[in-house]
């Protein structure tokens, strides 16, 4: 497909059509800040811990539950996907971390959270990796099988293999998946 084509199937809608057919209203994953559809990035130095916010953000959900004053109104499949944490550091975060929801996280509430990790991936095939179709597609399939309400990847350094990360152009096929 050319360039110029790709852009002319472009449409615009001005503000008086928009105001005439207001879109569905989105619900919150997590109130009051991550709504459905949105995407979001936790940012901070190293050993902050950011893999154990975003492990509390995946249980709150999946339980329907609170987690830093962040409430999940109805319980939803999560999709957590992992490029780095050994198999016995999940299991030893996400043991202490299902005491720190509010309410406490069920057995249930584990049925909901579907880990895709390095780790705990069958050692014959290859990770996917997020920088290719073909990595972006088994991710997409597996937020399918999931019914995932929400994913989580920890992190993209770890799970994207691209030349420079600080380069929009070498970086852009994973901003374009997300």
């Amino acid at each position: 497909m050319s360039e110029f084509r790709q852009f002319t199937e472009l449409r615009t809608v001005s503000v008086a059509d928009l105001l005439q057919h207001p879109p569905a209203p989105q619900g919150y994953i997590l109130e009051p800040w991550l709504r459905e559809r949105h995407a979001a990035m936790l940012f901070a130095p190293t050993g902050a811990g950011k893999s154990q916010v975003a492990m509390s953000m995946a249980l709150a959900v999946a339980s329907g539950g609170e987690v830093l004053q962040w409430k999940a109104s109805t319980p939803r499949s999560v999709l957590y996907c992992d490029g780095e944490m050994d198999r016995s550091d999940l299991f030893e975060r996400f043991v202490s971390l299902g005491h720190a929801v509010e309410p406490p996280f069920s057995k249930a509430d584990q049925q909901r959270v579907h880990l895709l990790a390095r780790d705990t991936y069958d050692s014959s095939a290859s990770f996917p990796d997020l920088g290719t179709p073909e990595g972006q597609a088994v991710l997409l399939e597996h937020a399918k099988q999931t019914r995932a309400a929400l994913v989580i990847l920890d992190n993209l350094s770890t799970l994207a293999s691209v030349e420079d990360e600080n380069s929009a152009a070498a970086i852009k096929p994973v901003l374009d998946l997300i």
